[in-house]
């Protein structure tokens, strides 16, 4: 029986950290303990996610948007970075990915994993095998809507796939399904499909999971395309229509509660498995949403807490005595930031028994990075001087810094801050500013050497 812990990691995409205390309370008594300042490296999923599996913010593994590149044109390339994966499977760890989210996929560069389920469940989704789901999630993402996506199967001859979906949607629409989408998005058959896997008590296993409940749409009335509009002509043009808001603001915190809940069901198939006592699972979000927060709606683009500050809560394996890491988290949790992009080493210090692994978590600093809009945005709607005038600021390389109690916003494009703020009554704006900006140069320059060494690598391979 191997003394190595299994290791669970599961992203409750689009999950803010001030929404997060209603699963809290949930996983309180089941040994979760809960951690402060978790800051995501990027405001959207691509980026996010690449982060926590190579350890690297995105100037570093290149998986973000620019003025020329766009969703669905931005793709993790695993080349040359040691991911979290690779080195767990290179210890010997059977290595698993089960995605409801469609960019967390192969299809978008998360290669490497031993074994991929799209977990997925929508509207469509009823008659779906894994395959003809991550397909038919791949045709979402290239186009906007049902009838181009029905276009797009009929071109490529998939006839069979084409019917399925449009059965599952005539079921969806007519009630005579027990399916709660968009309620429920896929965390049901992540549940059955653990069920079934074969998981070893002498087999350790890496096991790193998407669930999408807490990401919109959040109500049936909902098409991802209308939502997509909506993004946009709030992005552009500052609209929000208060009477989503106000749906979303009522769901939201519903959906948590569901996902507290599934995960007290997964702690029940762990132990009836016999593989509770011997897992860490790790539970945080890639970012979080804008539900009428500064007048903005969804997420990406904007560097706002609502978006960076992620939950974080982890239950460690019975092996390890857990006092002093709770001592240790109420101590750090004060004055010290988690950036996302220490899962990597802190996991690994689980695996590997190193015994500053409680500490791995904690850094004096963490950064985020936005690089503009990461969707295409339609320039024959939006043409106006006004339009093209907030487009043109909102395109921009902006990097967020927590430190010292204090958060800022540079703008590197423009160079210069555009926001700080103070967490804490004992620093002054005027003793943190040069603290700031002399770390942002440091980041700035440390990244840029790294990036062109890769760059180097990757062009002599």
């Amino acid at each position: 029986m191997t003394d190595e812990p299994n290791i669970i990691v599961i992203i409750m995409d689009t999950l803010r950290r001030d929404y997060s205390k209603i699963m809290e309370d949930l996983l309180r008594d089941r040994g979760f303990i809960s951690y402060e300042n978790a800051i995501s490296p990027s405001p959207w999923t691509l980026p996010s996610h690449a982060s926590i599996l190579t350890g690297l913010y995105p100037a570093l593994h290149g998986t973000h948007e620019s003025l020329s590149r766009k969703n669905p044109d931005i793709t993790f390339n695993p080349t040359g970075l040691n991911t979290l994966y690779a080195q767990l499977w290179n210890r010997g760890y059977t290595t698993y990915l089960l995605s409801a989210n469609p960019y967390i996929t192969p299809a978008f560069g998360f290669t490497g994993f031993e074994y991929f389920y799209d977990t997925y469940f929508g509207k469509y989704s009823l008659f779906f095998s894994n395959k003809e789901q991550e397909e038919f999630d791949s045709l979402k993402i290239m186009y906007s809507t049902e009838i181009e996506i029905a276009k797009a199967l009929i071109k490529k001859r998939r006839y069979l796939l084409l019917l399925k979906s449009l059965a599952g949607i005539g079921i969806w629409r007519f009630g005579l399904s027990k399916t709660l989408w968009p309620f429920e998005m896929g965390a049901q058959r992540t549940l059955k499909l653990i069920k079934k896997l074969p998981l070893e008590k002498n087999q350790p296993f890496f096991m790193f999971i998407n669930l999408m409940e807490a990401h919109e749409p959040y109500h049936r009335s909902e098409n991802p395309s209308t939502v997509v509009n909506l993004f946009m002509d709030n992005l552009v043009r500052g609209h929000l229509n208060w009477n989503q808001v106000a749906l979303w603001r009522k769901i939201y915190p519903k959906e948590v509660k569901y996902l507290g809940a599934k995960v007290l069901e997964l702690l029940s198939i762990l132990n009836q498995k016999g593989l509770l006592s011997n897992t860490m699972i790790v539970i945080t979000s890639d970012h979080g949403q804008l539900i009428g927060d500064h007048g903005r709606i969804g997420h990406g683009v904007f560097l706002y807490d609502e978006l960076l500050r992620v939950p974080l809560l982890i239950k460690y394996p019975e092996t390890i005595e857990t006092n002093e890491i709770i001592n240790i988290a109420a101590s750090n949790n004060r004055n010290e930031y988690i950036s996302l992009t220490n899962l990597k080493k802190f996991i690994m210090g689980v695996v590997t028994g190193d015994k500053k692994y409680p500490k791995l978590l904690f850094s004096q600093m963490a950064f985020s990075e936005t690089y503009g809009i990461h969707d295409r945005i339609p320039i024959e709607k939006y043409r106006s001087d006004e339009e093209i005038k907030n487009i043109s600021f909102l395109e921009k390389y902006r990097i967020a810094i927590y430190y010292n109690g204090a958060k800022g916003v540079f703008n590197v494009s423009d160079w210069k801050f555009e926001s700080i703020s103070l967490h804490s009554p004992t620093t002054s704006l005027e003793e943190v500013q040069p603290q700031l900006k002399k770390r942002v140069l440091r980041f700035l320059k440390s990244t840029s050497k790294l990036r062109h060494l890769r760059k180097g690598i990757l062009n002599s391979s």
